[in-house]
């Protein structure tokens, strides 16, 4: 009885090993695998096929709804990702269709200014690298040919321009290192005469602009503290001037509004008669 029980004990085991191997036999092993269509796919430990996002080797990949791993681009909750041509998720700098691209530790691509590895890049609306000029989210920015993001004074075939500290152009008036400075609409800095309104400003080659006296052409005009050249009758330390209305100096004899004045070479009063 003993011996029959074992007997019986010991083909139950061998069944068991006997079907267990039948099914590692006909079950395809655990990785990666072509469909029928040729299409690849990686199988997990009970040979179903992966989907969303997995850890292969060390390895990010994005699977669809039927086991295939995405390649190129992918965008996932507003956010861009690049997988390479086995599926593979990319990170860093990456050269695609004639652009540079780079993409974070989690394979998130970069736009606009960025910072990467103590420098300042500078990515458009479309995460490609900038050269030159671009316009981000209503702002323009500089990049030299290196893609670095430029800052501070910079001067082009166009004009001179001044890109603050986050690399952004700046427009009209500006207060830069103790001097005043006004911009144009495309950013170009201002030289020469400039009128606001009824004001009129002067604006050496620098672009900085000029206070109190100032000659030009043989001519002399004075600006006042806000930089609006002063037009007709103004004190100035204590003595009177007289400018005609385009802000120059009037000088020798001068008939206003039926009084002989007298001024001297430099414009102060010297007498009126009448």
């Amino acid at each position: 009885m003993k011996r029959s029980t074992s007997l019986w004990i010991a083909l139950l085991l061998w069944l068991c090993f006997l079907a267990g191997a039948l099914y590692l036999i006909a079950s395809p092993a655990k990785g990666w695998r072509e469909d029928a269509a040729g299409r690849r796919q990686y199988l997990d430990a009970f040979s179903h096929p992966v989907t969303g996002t997995q850890v292969i080797d060390g390895r990010f990949y994005y699977f669809d709804g039927e086991g295939h791993p995405y390649t190129g681009w992918l965008r996932q909750s507003g956010k861009w990702y690049l997988y390479d041509e086995g599926g593979a998720m990319l990170t860093g700098w990456q050269d695609v269709d004639g652009s540079r691209f780079y993409l974070d530790a989690d394979g998130v691509m970069l736009s606009g200014p960025q910072e990467i590895e103590g420098q300042r890049f500078l990515f458009d609306g479309n995460g490609a690298l900038v050269r030159g000029w671009a316009e981000i989210d209503g702002a323009w920015y500089h990049a030299d040919e290196n893609g670095l993001l430029q800052t501070g004074w910079l001067d082009t075939a166009r004009g001179r321009f001044y890109l603050d500290e986050t690399g952004r152009l700046l427009t009209g008036w500006q207060d830069l290192d103790g001097l005043r400075y006004h911009f144009g609409e495309d950013g170009a800095v201002s030289t020469g005469w400039l009128r606001e309104g009824e004001n009129w400003f002067y604006l050496d080659r620098s672009g900085a602009m000029q206070t109190g006296w100032l000659r030009l052409d043989g001519k002399w005009y004075f600006l006042g503290e806000d930089g609006a050249a002063r037009i007709g009758w103004f004190e100035d330390q204590g003595r009177r001037y007289c400018t005609d209305e385009s802000g120059a100096m009037l000088t020798g004899e001068q008939e206003l509004d039926g009084v002989h004045y007298v001024f001297g070479d430099d414009g102060a009063l010297l007498s009126a008669e009448g």
